[in-house]
């Protein structure tokens, strides 16, 4: 008789943890899974996965340039021209991605998140932070995109150059060449 209880003990402990289970599963599917934050995540491993079984042989920021093609290689010569002290003006959507034409770009370059995981440790500035952040009055370099930006500028420059990055005075160009 002690071993039928303790075979019953046994068999009502295993549903139990069945039934704890899939009302577990249930709960992170519900409320974790189908956040848009967590699908992000999903989405972006996932098309990580894809470019590694792709180039298996690419070193990563090969693979980066790969995947995320203009934007990886403007991030990339923006961060390569500047000091790690820069403040950088980034410009507005409609600079990477004028109405009616093709861009270069993909993703959201235009994001400051999204600007700052290849900028960092330089400081990023957007237009809606334009005379509300601290940074906005310390900026010392714009990002020309498709020409936008070169109004900001204490000096003039080609309106022939349509892309890169450009300290925000004369002085600095200055220096930069001595």
């Amino acid at each position: 008789m002690a071993n039928h209880k303790k075979q019953k003990n046994i068999y009502t402990t295993f549903w139990l943890n069945v039934v704890f289970l899939l009302l577990a599963f249930a709960f992170v599917k519900g409320s974790v899974l189908n956040q848009q934050g967590y699908s992000w995540v999903y989405g972006m491993l996932k098309g990580n996965m894809k470019t590694i079984k792709q180039y298996p042989n690419l070193t990563l920021p090969q693979r980066s340039e790969a995947k995320m093609g203009g934007s990886y290689s403007y991030y990339k010569y923006i961060a390569d021209n500047t000091p790690k002290n820069a403040v950088i003006y980034i410009p507005a959507r409609d600079a990477f991605f004028p109405k009616g034409q093709q861009s270069m770009f993909t993703g959201e370059p235009y994001n400051k998140m999204w600007a700052i995981r290849f900028l960092y440790p330089r400081k990023v500035v957007v237009p809606q932070e334009m005379g509300h952040s601290i940074y906005s009055r310390k900026l010392t370099h714009i990002a020309i995109v498709n020409g936008v930006g070169l109004e900001m500028l204490s000096y003039s420059v080609s309106p022939n150059f349509r892309i890169g990055v450009l300290p925000i005075n004369n002085k600095e160009i200055l220096k930069q060449t001595k």
